[in-house]
């Protein structure tokens, strides 16, 4: 198991929790989350402190969460 692999496996419940909270639809959520994951794998390189990886996951949580809300804004 290589570094991202296991931080994520330790934060994967945190991140998973403060999506479901933040969306109401479980299918949505599941998106928002694979999105998440997706960018995360593709910046970790780029992480200076690993140390940081919770909250630097959570806030690519939270901008998909926000783009995920204004494409349903825009779509009504």
């Amino acid at each position: 198991m290589d570094e991202f692999e296991r931080l994520l496996a330790q934060s994967k419940t945190a991140v998973e929790r403060w999506v479901k909270a933040r969306v109401s639809g479980f299918a949505d959520a599941e998106d928002i989350l694979q999105e998440t994951y997706v960018a995360a794998y593709e910046g970790f390189e780029k992480l200076r402190n690993k140390a940081a990886f919770l909250p630097w996951v959570l806030g690519i949580a939270r901008r998909k969460c926000a783009d995920w809300y204004r494409a349903r804004y825009r779509r009504r």
